[in-house]
């Protein structure tokens, strides 16, 4: 299957190392010490999937108010395909045509119209912070993109877990590692 996804910059080897760093503050360090519980983690199984997002730019257009001069902003947001959570965005992405298998692809929870109008909602509130008045959103690029990122089964003293890394940005997502179990894939 084709899609349009962002470059993934980061091996499977690379994505692998950030998996397993532990970062456990003064606390989990005393605990440890405390419990004696010593233990390295460890990497069982590595999965390469896409997840979705939509992408708008738009031209937001104010009303003029008496003599001044007519105002317009430009914005851009995206919103993820699986929950719905609006943020803004500098730039553009660049995105390159990836042939990914349907069991790789998250599947969109979304329409296109209803992302269309939650970004619009979500630029509108942020014209309106700026100017003082709600404007019209005129889109002139919308469309649906994927961003990889590699999910890793670890397992440390006997506890199996789930990380997961952005394949473009080499953060891990930990927002992905609590809901992971519960995505849907193109293929099912």
């Amino acid at each position: 299957m084709l899609i349009q996804a962002t470059k993934c910059r980061l091996s499977e080897a690379d994505a692998g190392n950030i998996a397993l760093k532990e970062r456990k503050g003064l606390l989990g360090v005393l605990f440890e010490h405390l419990s004696r519980q010593t233990g390295t983690v460890s990497i069982e199984k590595t999965f390469l999937f896409y997840y979705p997002f939509y992408y708008g730019g738009a031209l937001l257009r104010f009303k003029r108010i008496a003599m001044l001069p007519d105002r317009d902003m430009a914005g851009t947001a995206v919103m993820e395909g699986v929950f719905g959570f609006v943020t803004a965005m500098l730039g553009t992405p660049e995105l390159f045509e990836t042939n990914a298998e349907p069991e790789q692809v998250v599947k969109c929870q979304f329409p296109a119209e209803e992302a269309r109008e939650r970004i619009a909602l979500y630029l509108q509130k942020r014209g309106a912070g700026k100017y003082k008045n709600i404007p019209n959103v005129e889109f002139f690029e919308f469309y649906q993109l994927y961003k990889p990122h590699y999910m890793f089964m670890c397992k440390k003293n006997n506890k199996s877990f789930t990380r997961i890394v952005d394949g473009e940005t080499g953060e891990r997502n930990y927002r992905l590692e609590v809901v992971y179990k519960d995505f849907k894939f193109e293929k099912e």
